[in-house]
């Protein structure tokens, strides 16, 4: 048992920075359009890891009106159900992110490289 959080508890959270009609562009695949696709993409990618630690460099933002462009190195810790010790990896990101009309930043699009 780990002291760790399930990932799939944290999808929905984690979705809540992203717009209604987001679009994930993940690597070697289609385009994942949408709240509930997105939800049941990291629900499917995520199902049976554990998160232990994660961390992210500070990222480089270039900004230009109302849209944002964000790039930024991730690694974390993981248990996965089917391998006996913890797992570790990074990969780099790219999110386009748009403010709404309340003054919030939210996530248009993102994509990333795979996890090594």
């Amino acid at each position: 048992m780990s002291s760790g959080l399930p990932i799939t508890n944290l999808n929905q959270k984690y979705l809540e920075f992203f717009v209604d009609d987001l679009v994930l562009l993940p690597p070697g695949g289609g385009a994942v359009e949408g709240h509930d696709a997105a939800l049941a993409f990291f629900n499917d990618v995520w199902g049976g890891v554990t998160l232990i630690a994660v961390n992210y460099e500070i990222p480089e933002i270039m900004l230009e009106g109302d849209m944002a462009v964000r790039r930024y190195v991730g690694s974390g810790e993981f248990l996965i159900d089917t391998e006996p010790e913890p797992v570790s990896g990074s990969g780099r990101y790219i999110d386009i992110l748009q403010r709404q009309s309340d003054g919030e930043w939210r996530i248009v699009w993102h994509t990333w490289t795979p996890i090594n």
